[in-house]
């Protein structure tokens, strides 16, 4: 089955008290499902603002950009 790779943000800490992560998380898996293919990993930045780029920053240690540039994530076939 092919992988995918599934990107979960929201701009403020205390949304993590509420229901944004589980439903973006459903989402996700949703998307999976519906497309045939299994969630490999989450890339999440929780409580990173995007308005002014800080994800891209602040981004996890191992960002959606480096790991594509380092070859750790193959294309999809065309």
């Amino acid at each position: 089955m092919p992988k995918c790779y599934s990107y979960i943000r929201f701009s403020r800490p205390e949304q993590l008290r509420g229901d944004s992560l589980r439903r973006q998380s459903e989402a996700a898996d949703k998307w999976a499902a519906d497309h045939g293919m299994v969630i490999d990993e989450s890339i999440q930045d929780l409580g990173v603002s995007s308005f002014r780029g800080l994800n891209r920053i602040k981004a996890p240690s191992e960002s959606s950009s480096t790991s594509c540039g380092r070859g750790r994530w193959s294309r999809a076939p065309s």
